[in-house]
């Protein structure tokens, strides 16, 4: 399964495949209420997922570790991905019954596994115009689109490109797990 990523400022239009329309719709935002969050929505506004912070820590505070609250709505349960390391960018945690780590690798690279096995790998581009950001996501099949999503939104929310022209090149240190360039969806 292919999904595109597409961000003009602070909303988001997902693409599956080679479909010209978008199949889904998203958003990040920050009020001094709510904090920082994104959503998935379908195209009529229906709340498909609820991304937030559930713990961030002060600046540099020692031993702490960021945790997010992921909601989706198709189930009924509120997962909670804890950072196991914020320098090198590893997540983990469960769902379905499953074991989830999420890997940050040098530059957008990111890659999701599922029980120890690879189920998806991530990119971004790293030169962008006029406002516009792009993203994609490689994956198995029967893997849960909107959680895909999630985790993209995840570590993107609260960025946005502002300028004619913009050059991310992305994190520069190496992950906590080898990036697997060679890896390819099972179905």
């Amino acid at each position: 399964m292919r999904l595109y990523i597409r961000q003009k400022g602070t909303d988001y239009q997902f693409y599956k495949g080679d479909d010209k329309e978008p199949f889904l719709k998203g958003f990040w935002k920050s009020s001094w209420k709510i904090k920082l969050h994104s959503k998935i929505l379908t195209l009529d506004n229906s709340e498909l997922a609820n991304i937030r912070f559930k713990y961030a820590p002060w600046f540099w505070e020692k031993g702490s570790k960021t945790e997010y609250e992921l909601a989706l709505s198709e189930f009924k349960e509120i997962v909670t991905i804890k950072c196991l390391n914020s320098w090198r960018g590893h997540y983990a945690f469960t769902f379905c019954n499953h074991k989830y780590d999420f890997y940050r690798h040098t530059g957008h690279k990111k890659s999701l596994y599922k029980d120890n096995v690879q189920v998806a790998k991530y990119d971004k581009q790293v030169v962008n115009w006029w406002d516009n950001d792009s993203g994609f996501i490689i994956s198995n099949n029967d893997e849960n689109e909107i959680l895909l999503l999630s985790l993209f939104l995840m570590l993107d929310m609260g960025e946005f490109n502002e300028a004619d022209l913009n050059i991310d090149f992305g994190q520069g240190l190496d992950g906590v797990k080898e990036y697997n360039s060679r890896w390819t969806p099972k179905n």
